[in-house]
């Protein structure tokens, strides 16, 4: 009997040891455990590229404009003279299949030779509507222009099925442009009418966004309001 009492002793004794043999040691504390390799760095980075400044709008669409040109609550000030097309908000992913791009363009309340140019852009091509402000000092009611044009690498796209269109200038009631496009066909609209489609082998996903432009200038600098924007 006193020998299974020692054996008995010994088992125990053995268990025992093994047990803290497999505890980890004292000096390990949860620091010493793998990191994560999650970082941070790259938020705490500047941001590289030209200044933007950037509001948004109510119904959640976004404007951005590069510094120096000013834009506020959607109001786009752009100088007497001033050629030059200016982008105001844009999306690019060359993933892009298809989407459809609209804007409403608030007819300008100065300046007689405003021009709002809306672009669909892929490569070296681009799709531009213009609308032009009727001409003398109360342009409201009148019939206005908008223009529709597109260059691949400085020569025109074909598309004859499309002509220039005319709609009523109406205070404070915007011009809807639209244009969507599937894979190489665009489709345009104005005010929800469909006025005809571009076809382009060249025309592939890229960037997409509103332009303003004051085609000739007077004495007065142009303000074009976008009322609304927005990529689908």
């Amino acid at each position: 009997m006193k020998y299974w009492s020692q054996v008995l002793q010994w088992v125990t004794v053995a268990i025992v040891a093994i047990g803290i043999g497999c505890a980890p040691p004292a000096s390990t504390p949860e620091a010493a455990q793998p990191a994560m390799t999650e970082s941070t760095e790259a938020e705490a980075m500047p941001a590289t590229g030209p200044k933007m400044d950037t509001f948004d709008e109510p119904d959640g669409s976004l404007f951005a404009v590069e510094a120096p040109h000013k834009i506020e609550g959607g109001m786009l000030h752009l100088q007497a003279g001033q050629e030059d097309t200016i982008l105001l908000s844009s999306a690019e992913s060359s993933a892009m299949k298809e989407y459809t791009v609209t804007a409403g363009v608030m007819p300008p309340n100065v300046g007689e030779s405003v021009g709002v140019a809306f672009a669909v852009r892929g490569k070296s091509a681009q799709i531009l509507f213009y609308v032009y402000r009727p001409a003398g000092a109360d342009p409201f009611g009148k019939r206005c222009s908008v223009g529709v044009e597109g260059h691949v690498g400085g020569r025109s796209m074909r598309a004859p099925d499309i002509r220039t269109r005319e709609v009523t200038f109406q205070k404070d009631t915007p011009i809807k442009l639209s244009a969507r496009q599937v894979g190489q066909n665009v489709t345009l609209s104005i005010n929800g009418e469909n006025i005809g489609r571009f076809h382009e082998r060249y025309l592939k996903p890229g960037k997409v966004g509103v332009y303003g432009k004051s085609q000739h200038g007077d004495s007065s600098p142009a303000i074009v309001k976008f009322d609304s924007f927005g990529v689908e």
